[in-house]
């Protein structure tokens, strides 16, 4: 009810009064100004005469005679509600009619930033079901609810707050891949003034992956043949591995470890001589056994449920190979049953005359490989190995008289025993063509010279037990060995 008062003029009327500002509800400006607006002209308005809780008033201006006038309002802390009041009777006009109390106006001043922000401590990647997000809002709000988050392949579920401005929520992905938790700007407020809004909250993110690790290959693969004595035994995941999870059996024939190689169904294993070798991004693994495999005989490979990936999948069951590799047989050594001068003849002709002789007189022999043992251009005695795909073996007599453990005492002349002894030929020198150390010599040309005139390497067989040991002419007629595996 508007105040009235009898005065001589007859105005009766007592001025009021207003505050306002420019200032948003939520401002970060400090000082701030504030306008007082009479709506008549009044004498006495002071300084002193504005009322600030939290706050303090300076700066008084008259901008509009009598009438309107301008004031800074300096906030006295952050973040903190700040209003301003005029009281009844601190001002009149001409005919001393007194204001009546102004309006309260009121702000909130805040200069900071309502920020939320979205952790967890789960593991990336992680194999984890569920896991449990935390949400930190950086003061006290209101009006944050469940449906506030957004996940990305997973859904949010059991929003609590233990202690306002912190929440956690459990949040349970959907399927592999990246899981992602999301607060929007503008969900929340600050519970102090309800006017501040959050920002939006930096995205947290986090790898899912439940799903079992597989075997992709191993090698030497089921049912292949032929296999070195010290193969190279290689299994391959089709993801990252924990490589602390992928061991063998290093001190002894038990069937220890998680990698494991068997000729008896695992009744013991092959001993390895060091732990696996790991390559492709920690996805292959390599084993080698510290001595040779026995000759022609069929090994399994087998990888345990002790396996895991990097973030602690086993594999579903044990992975073992179901025919397993066979080993190769030894390489047997005869000769080709007949003398004959340095025109032996090409490689294709050596190779069909050892071939009759195996089937002729040896073929109860287990090989099928055969060449015979003797250098020409390009071809020589130190490369038979890889140029015919023999692998590296003992190799004996037809009778199984052992002569040397491998091709390199075949080359530097480590015989176990002469070849006459080992029943490989009846004759004491034989055709190389070779040098001591198995490459090309003196070969009749390519054993297609047969004449004094040409010469020719040979090798004497049972004293000293080296293949490489002299020279004659191709006119010379002696036996050469052959091989097989």
């Amino acid at each position: 009810m508007t105040e009235s008062f009898t005065t001589e003029n007859g105005d009766e009327t007592a001025p009021t009064v207003t505050i306002t500002s420019a200032e948003a509800a939520l401002t970060a400006t400090s000082p701030f100004t504030i306008t007082i607006t009479f709506d008549e002209v009044v004498t006495g308005f002071e300084l002193t005469d504005i009322t600030v809780t939290n706050g303090s008033a300076s700066n008084l201006q008259e901008t509009t005679t009598g009438k309107v006038f301008t004031a800074s309002i300096t906030p006295n802390s952050d973040p903190i509600t700040v209003t301003a009041t005029i009281a009844a009777g601190t001002a009149a006009d001409s005919s001393s009619n007194e204001n009546t109390a102004s309006n309260t106006f009121s702000i909130v001043y805040d200069t900071s930033a309502l920020t939320v922000a979205t952790t967890s401590d789960v593991d990336d990647p992680t194999n984890d079901t569920t896991f449990e997000a935390t949400i930190t809002f950086s003061e006290e709000v209101t009006g944050f609810e469940l449906a506030d988050i957004t996940v990305t392949n997973g859904t949010a579920s059991n929003l609590v707050s233990s202690s306002n401005p912190i929440f956690t929520a459990t949040i349970t992905p959907t399927a592999d891949g990246d899981v992602s938790v999301d607060v929007s700007a503008g969900v929340a407020t600050d519970e102090t003034t309800e006017e501040k809004s959050n920002t939006a909250a930096s995205t947290f993110s986090t790898t899912y992956d439940g799903t079992a690790p597989t075997v992709d290959t191993i090698t030497p693969a089921d049912e292949s043949t032929d296999q070195e004595l010290i193969p190279e035994i290689i299994v391959t995941f089709n993801e990252a591995m924990d490589t602390a999870t992928v061991t063998t059996n290093t001190a002894d024939t038990t069937c220890s470890g998680t990698l494991q190689v068997s000729d008896d169904d695992f009744t013991t294993c092959v001993q390895m001589d060091g732990v696996p070798t790991i390559s492709g991004e920690d996805k292959s693994f390599e084993i080698t056994p510290n001595a040779t495999l026995d000759s022609l005989t069929i090994y399994k490979v087998r990888v345990t449920t002790g396996v895991s990936d990097v973030v602690g999948n086993n594999i579903a069951a044990t992975d073992t190979q179901a025919t397993g590799f066979e080993t190769a047989g030894p390489i047997y050594m005869f000769d080709n049953g007949a003398v004959s001068t340095g025109n032996l003849g090409s490689r294709s002709t050596t190779t069909t005359t050892c071939t009759t002789r195996k089937n002729n007189d040896y073929a109860g022999l287990a090989c099928t490989n055969i060449a015979a043992l003797i250098s020409y251009t390009d071809d020589d005695i130190a490369s038979m190995l890889d140029n015919h795909d023999f692998v590296d073996n003992i190799v004996q007599g037809p009778t199984a008289t052992k002569v040397v453990d491998n091709w390199a005492d075949l080359l530097d002349g480590s015989f176990d025993e002469d070849l006459v002894t080992a029943n490989v030929t009846a004759v004491t020198v034989v055709w190389t063509g070779s040098n001591a150390d198995g490459t090309k010599n003196n070969n009749c040309t390519d054993w297609t010279d047969g004449t004094a005139g040409a010469s020719g390497y040979t090798a004497q067989v049972n004293f000293p037990m080296g293949l490489y040991t002299g020279g004659s002419n191709c006119a010379w007629t002696g036996r050469f060995v052959c091989i097989c595996q």
